[in-house]
């Protein structure tokens, strides 16, 4: 099963970015499923420059923006 969103529980609020701003933001829950988890981060090294692959961010990366797409369309 991939990662997906789920739009329904997307939500505009005011929070606190790293450095204390308050920014505008658009919520989005991201959902791994349990049983993919120990994969995508057996494959993720923090520490190095070409990691996340982009097989596996693209998957995430697309969950993501498919999900801001639903909410700025008119």
């Amino acid at each position: 099963m991939p990662i997906f969103t789920d739009t329904s529980q997307m939500q505009r609020a005011e929070i606190a970015d790293p450095d204390g701003n308050t920014v505008e933001c658009i919520i989005i829950p991201v959902a791994v499923p349990v049983s993919e988890v120990a994969a995508e981060l057996a494959e993720y090294d923090a520490t190095s420059g070409t990691h996340p692959l982009a097989a596996q961010s693209k998957p995430i990366a697309r969950a993501v923006l498919d999900a801001l797409k639903v909410t700025v369309s008119p």
